[in-house]
């Protein structure tokens, strides 16, 4: 079976739901009032051979193609979930990590620009922000792998295993 059924990312949907408590001036405790649609999405790139067009060709849509429209779609649905709420219950965050980290600096800054937070004093504006970086960068990242042939993250599994652990 082929790279383990061509694995593009992993998502990991989380609630970030902490158990919080709070105290009235009498000293007994009330519940603080905390959205449980709070999510955190973290996407895994595989950037291993599987994306190589010369080495493994798809006559119907290149695989780093497909997997920077998983990731555009992804974004979009995170954008949109995070639109549908109150400012004030903002509290939801994306990233994108690789395994194992590329050795070239400038990928890894790359992907530090896709980590994005927000919280209630997220600016509006932010949202078009996001909005380009997941547009651009994702496919820049891709190419440049291609380019360089260095291909890395064949061993997904494991991370992720390792991940949820943590």
């Amino acid at each position: 079976m082929k790279k383990i059924f061509y694995l593009l990312m992993i998502i990991s949907l989380a609630s970030c739901c902490k158990d919080k408590t709070g105290k009235t001036e009498e000293g007994t405790k009330n519940p603080v009032v905390v959205d449980s649609n709070n999510i955190n999405v973290s996407i895994l790139i595989d950037l291993s051979d599987r994306i190589d067009p010369k080495t493994n060709p798809n006559p119907t849509m290149e695989y780093f193609q497909r997997d920077t429209e998983y990731i555009k779609a992804i974004e979009k649905g995170f954008l949109n979930h995070i639109k549908s709420k109150k400012i004030i219950t903002y509290e939801d965050q994306m990233q994108v990590f690789f395994n194992p980290e590329p050795l070239d600096p400038k990928m890894n800054e790359l992907t530090k620009e896709l980590k994005v937070s927000f919280d209630k004093n997220t600016p509006r504006n932010y949202f078009d922000q996001v909005d380009k970086k997941y547009s651009e960068l994702p496919t820049t990242i891709y190419q440049s792998a291609i380019k360089d042939g260095n291909y890395v993250g064949s061993d997904i599994w494991e991370f992720f295993k390792n991940k949820v652990k943590d």
